[in-house]
């Protein structure tokens, strides 16, 4: 991901470029333009979804750039405010893995308890990475489902100390 590293930094030059200031946390100023950024990835979020939707790859390929342009921006944000952003992922990350299961009796049992709790259909799927099998749990969409009493991330650690 070398070009997208350069690419994020071009992002935060044009921003400073353009006059969008970077504030401490926990102030007035800092949440005002993390609510602008959010309202961003929103709006360019639906974006993609449109043009994803109309199939049209070339609009597709903008909106994702637009979409990369706003979050990058956002992330920059946190980090100069202190928010250990790195951490927080790799955090999120690491929870996402308890959602992959090696054992298709384990997605059976992770299924059988979503569908008892939520009186809805869901599916498994297997995938297979570097020869082995894997599965997963999705709804109608394909989201990727936790199991129920799926373990929370705390990523207050990762939080600015306030001052």
């Amino acid at each position: 991901f070398p070009v997208t590293i350069h690419r994020a930094k071009q992002v935060i030059e044009f921003n400073r470029k353009a006059g969008n200031g970077l504030y401490d946390a926990y102030t007035l100023d800092f949440d005002r333009s993390i609510i602008s950024q959010a309202a961003l990835i929103r709006e360019e979020g639906l974006e993609v979804e449109d043009a994803a939707q109309q199939g049209d790859y070339n609009h597709l390929l903008k909106e994702f750039c637009d979409a990369f342009v706003v979050l990058m921006e956002g992330i920059h944000r946190l980090e100069k405010a202190g928010f250990d952003f790195e951490g927080a992922m790799q955090e999120v990350n690491d929870n996402n893995f308890l959602k992959i299961y090696s054992s298709y009796a384990q997605a059976v049992e992770v299924k059988e308890a979503l569908e008892e709790r939520d009186d809805k259909e869901y599916f498994i799927n297997t995938n297979y990475h570097n020869g082995a099998p894997f599965y997963v749990v999705v709804n109608e969409k394909g989201k990727i489902m936790k199991r129920v009493n799926h373990p929370s991330v705390d990523l207050s650690n990762y939080l600015p100390k306030e001052s």
